[in-house]
Formats: C-alpha cells, structure tokens, sequence
C-alpha cells in the first residue's frame, strides 16, 4: 500500500499548483484525475489563464507560436 500525506482530485490548474505547493512543502502529495495522462494540460480553461498561474508552477508562459498553434 502507497502512503501519502495528500489526495488531490483532478489535475487541472488549481490541482497542480496545489499539487506541487503541497510537494514543495515536503507533502507526500497524489494527483486523481479520471482524463488519461496524455490529454492534462491540453484544455485547461475556456477563456484564458494568468501569466501568475504559469509562474506559479514553473510552466513557460506562451509567446505566440504556442497559441496560434491551438
């Protein structure tokens, strides 16, 4: 059996920056999320996400190519 400190559900933007605070903070820290891996991040929101969110988690913040791509 897996011993962890924290249990979050879902790995949207809220679940992975408090995923790796938690993390940061020395948590043993799991991620639920009922989407297969390859398809997190891909549609995280319907309108748009702060550049605060990416810098909270350490993600580059897109430049352009990134978003004329999608």
């Amino acid at each position: 059996m897996r011993c962890v400190d924290v249990i979050i559900v879902g790995a949207g933007s809220a679940g992975c920056v408090t995923a790796r605070r938690c993390a940061e903070m020395g948590l043993r820290t799991l991620i639920l999320e009922k989407k297969p891996r390859e398809l997190i991040g891909k549609k995280v929101c319907g309108d748009e996400i702060s550049k605060s969110h990416f810098d909270a988690t350490g993600i580059d913040y897109p430049t352009g190519d990134e978003v004329s791509s999608v």
